[in-house]
């Protein structure tokens, strides 16, 4: 039986996203405010994921190899997850990524990052924090496949700590790594230095 090649991982990758935002964007909104934003977020899917369910991708259908994506209720609408995103770049070890989940074949996925991360103002570390909530996403949509996570991120810490000791917070062969430093690294435009040592961690974990 030929293998399904993962021509979709930039689908899986809104997603992922979609399904980590969602927790966040609604908890300073009332309930009837709630409602309303699933709804419309709803409508918005519900087209975009009809038309990406009736292809194929060689002999296996979309709505077989995506199913529990397909039919996850998303609480942020397609247009505001597409903002987030800022630079895809290339995709080929994503889409091996995918592969494997498709297959069931285990993965390891990880996070670093600061407090946002390791789960800050989350009701409980462990289960309702940003990554808690992505790893049982992929575990419940690739049931077939062992999806094993670390959280390796350390609250009030910049990328240039993680520089110096990223092997001991992320575990050898990974599969998957978010990386968030957003808050902690700043945006300063005339600071030069920070964006270089981020970009050393970049390399660092992409060799």
């Amino acid at each position: 039986m030929p293998r399904p090649r993962p021509a979709l991982a930039a689908a899986l990758l809104l997603a992922l996203c979609g399904a980590a935002a969602a927790a966040d964007a609604a908890a300073d909104m009332s309930d009837a405010a709630k409602e309303r934003s699933r709804a419309a977020a709803s409508e918005q899917w519900h087209g975009r994921l009809h038309r990406l369910a009736a292809l194929r991708v060689d002999d296996f259908s979309v709505a077989d190899l995506l199913g529990p994506v397909l039919r996850h209720r998303y609480e942020l609408p397609p247009t505001q997850v597409k903002k987030s995103l800022v630079y895809l770049g290339a995709n080929q070890r994503l889409r091996r990524v995918v592969h494997d989940l498709l297959v069931g074949r285990p993965i390891s996925i990880g996070a670093i990052g600061g407090s946002i991360t390791h789960g800050a103002k989350a009701s409980k570390i462990g289960e309702t924090d940003w990554f808690s909530l992505v790893t049982r996403y992929m575990r419940d949509a690739f049931p077939r496949s062992n999806v094993t996570a670390r959280n390796g991120a350390l609250p009030a810490t910049p990328s240039a700590l993680m520089n110096m000791c990223l092997e001991t917070y992320v575990d050898s062969g990974i599969d998957l790594l978010f990386v968030e430093y957003c808050a902690n690294d700043g945006s300063d435009p005339h600071d030069r230095v920070k964006p270089k040592v981020y970009e050393r961690l970049l390399r660092k974990i992409l060799q």
